[in-house]
Order: structure tokens, then C-alpha cells, then sequence
């Protein structure tokens, strides 16, 4: 049975409404990044480039991430994503990295640490969300085995973990046996570190109203309740948050650990043949102004294409609220 976990965090939840950013990649590549920023050691015998891949910055360019870090944390949030999305074993091997998941997840946990650290007091701390994502190889559609997976998420949580890392938070989720891999090398880590760390699992909605797999959000909810190891379950990614209303309703209503949200802005359009975001930061707070007042929402988050203007209007228009009482939430002990 599901006991809540004696954590800060999770007892702020109970005071606060947080605000959480984590669209790390999409900021990444605003920036317009070239091969040079991938290069790492340049001019020496260690020279080493992973031109494309994100997790790498950690090590060729980490004052790139530092300077997103700062961005949202100085726009007001509680929270910031690591730069670990797709740090595990099977997206590195892609770039050759394989093997390297427990290293690179440690130092993504310890460049955040640095800017969190800078900004965090007794009276306001400030968290690093250690993101880990779904990878590219989905197990329900047999492209990738259970066991191959919980090991490449355990090499991740391990080093997210050594590096300091306040939160573990699965998300983006696409299939739900991916999902449970996930937690169940978590419970492991956990079992085996003898360190606890809150846990968020947040499922991604497609326009569809399902998961790409096809669970809808009663039935993710029901199968995440049912995993000890999950100390507050979300939304995020896919679509804007006027797709996500009735979804985020339904969590609202009947999840009985504290809630995340994390939409994109909007849906993305193409513009002179690129993605773009239109949401606007009015628009991003008046939602989640509503689904903290009228929902009951614990962690108001963003997605890709969010910015530091959305966080702030988000902040300013909702403020440091305590979050609406929901009938269906478990009694803290």
C-alpha cells in the first residue's frame, strides 16, 4: 500500500501551488546550436563530438544548459528539468554512448545542482527535476525487451541519484509497459541505494484522447495508483493546454496523489517551414489559472516551446496559493 513519502517537497505540495519548467530541448534548439557545440575537449587528444545530442552539452557545453537553467529559475520556478531526457542506454546508441548512461546522467544532475544551488534559500529552496524519458523503442510493440529496458532506466535513476538529482520524473510516457519498466528499475535503485526521492510519472495525451498506444488517462491513472513508487502523477507533452482540459478534469477528480501538468504552448504550426509555438503567455496562465483554482492542481509545469514570459504571467496571475482541496486526494499522514 502507498504510504506518502516524508519529503519537503512533497510537503510544500500541500502549501503551494509549484511552478516546474521543463522545455529544455525545445530552448536548446531556439538557440540554434552548430556542431561546435558538441565538440568536447576541442584541440587536445581527448577530443570527442556527439554532434545532435543534448545530454552531451553536459560535458562539451554546460554553460549552454547553465544559461537555460538560469532563465527559468530567475523567471520565478520552483523547478527546472535536467538535461537527461534521453540519456539512457538505448537512445545513446545511437551516438556511441552506450555504456556511458550512469556518467552523463551524473553530471546532468550535478550542472543543474550548480544553478539550483545559486538560487536556493532555507526560506525559498528551489528542485532539480531529474527527466527521464520514454527513449525510442516501445516494449508493448516488441521492439525493445522488459529486461533490456529496466536496465538502461536503472543506469539512469543510479546516476541521476549520485549526481544529487531532488526528483525522479518519468514522463512524456507513450506506453505503459515502457512506464512500468521505468518505476520498476526506480523501486531498485531505491531498494538498492537505500536513498528515496520523489517519483513523478506523467503520461503524454495524444490529440487522438489517448496515450500512442491507446490508454486514455482513466486507464493510466489506474495502473499508476497501483505503483507504490509514484509519489504524484501527471500530463505533459503532445498538445496545448486546451487539448488537455478534460483530461487534466478527469486526473483532477480522481487521482488520489497530487497532480502535475505540463502542456506545451499549444500546438505547433508550421511557419516559413519550421515549428512554431503560438500560445501566448496570457494564455498559458488563464489555463493553468484554471486548473489550479477550478481543477486542483499541485505543480503547474510547461512543456516544450514554453518560455520564461509564460512562467512569469503563470506566477503572476495565479500566485503562491495553496492548492484547491480535492476530494478524491489521500490524507497526508
Amino acid at each position: 500500500m502507498y504510504t506518502p513519502l516524508d519529503h519537503p517537497l512533497l510537503h510544500r505540495l500541500r502549501e503551494n501551488v509549484l511552478f516546474a519548467a521543463g522545455p529544455i530541448g525545445s530552448t536548446l534548439l531556439s538557440f540554434n546550436l552548430t556542431a561546435k557545440d558538441f565538440v568536447a575537449y576541442p584541440g587536445t587528444d581527448r577530443e570527442e563530438m556527439h554532434d545532435g545530442c543534448p545530454e552531451w552539452l553536459n560535458v562539451s557545453n554546460p554553460e549552454i544548459l547553465r544559461r537555460v537553467y538560469r532563465m527559468f529559475y530567475e523567471a520565478g520556478c520552483d523547478a527546472v528539468d535536467s538535461c537527461s531526457f534521453g540519456a539512457n542506454d538505448v537512445v545513446f546508441a545511437e551516438f556511441g554512448l552506450e555504456g556511458r548512461t550512469r556518467e552523463l546522467n551524473r553530471l546532468a544532475a550535478q550542472v543543474i545542482g550548480e544553478v539550483r544551488d545559486s538560487f536556493s534559500t532555507p526560506e525559498w529552496p528551489r528542485y532539480a527535476f531529474g527527466t527521464m524519458g520514454p527513449g525510442t523503442r516501445l516494449p508493448s510493440l516488441g521492439h525493445i525487451e522488459w529486461d533490456e529496458l529496466v536496465v538502461s532506466y536503472r543506469e539512469q535513476a543510479l546516476g541521476l541519484l549520485e549526481g544529487g538529482i531532488d526528483v525522479l520524473k518519468v514522463e512524456t510516457c507513450q506506453d505503459l509497459l515502457q512506464t512500468k519498466a521505468a518505476l520498476a528499475a526506480i523501486a531498485g535503485v531505491f531498494a538498492e541505494t537505500g536513498r528515496r526521492v520523489p517519483v513523478v510519472a506523467s503520461v503524454t495525451i495524444e490529440t487522438t484522447g489517448t496515450m500512442l498506444l491507446g490508454s486514455d488517462i482513466a486507464c493510466a491513472l489506474t495502473a499508476l495508483e497501483a505503483i507504490d513508487v509514484v509519489d504524484i502523477i501527471g500530463i505533459n507533452c503532445a498538445t496545448g493546454p486546451e487539448q488537455m482540459v478534460e483530461h487534466v478534469r478527469h486526473l483532477a477528480e480522481n487521482s488520489r496523489r497530487p497532480v502535475f501538468i505540463g502542456p506545451n504552448a499549444g500546438l505547433p504550426e508550421v511557419v516559413n517551414g519550421e515549428a512554431c509555438y503560438t500560445l501566448t503567455p496570457e494564455e498559458f496562465a488563464r489555463y493553468h489559472e484554471i486548473f489550479v483554482d477550478e481543477f486542483g492542481i499541485n505543480i503547474a509545469a510547461g512543456c516544450c516551446g514554453t518560455t520564461p514570459a509564460m512562467y512569469e504571467a503563470a506566477i503572476a496571475r495565479i500566485g503562491r496559493r495553496a492548492p484547491k482541496a480535492r476530494p478524491s486526494a489521500r490524507p497526508s499522514r
